[in-house]
């Protein structure tokens, strides 16, 4: 199966977030842990979220959340980073492409 077979089929699923991998075309997959930011409290009072290529794994954004921010909140701007990486990565390739 092809690139574009690939993502039409991802784009199908309602699970699908954030924008195809640039290298492999699989799509990402949303990851989260929690942590201690200061070391000291002795919970996890923060989560990371972060999206990462569920095909190659090359590419991975993310965001965290902290007192202040909802998750909600943390997993959108985590997308949000994920796409901007992602377009970054595109116009790289597509520039290199173009110039050989």
């Amino acid at each position: 199966m092809g690139t574009v077979d690939r993502l039409k089929e991802r784009l199908e699923h309602k699970d699908y977030i954030g924008k195809a991998c640039p290298i492999c075309g699989a799509a990402p997959t949303l990851k989260s842990r929690g942590f201690d930011p200061w070391g000291d409290m002795g919970y996890d009072c923060c989560t990371e979220f972060w999206l990462e290529c569920s095909g190659c794994g090359i590419i991975k954004a993310g965001a965290y959340n902290n007192i202040n921010t909802k998750d909600a909140e943390a997993k959108n701007e985590a997308i949000k980073d994920w796409n901007e990486v992602v377009d970054y990565v595109d116009d790289l390739i597509t520039k290199t492409h173009k110039e050989k």
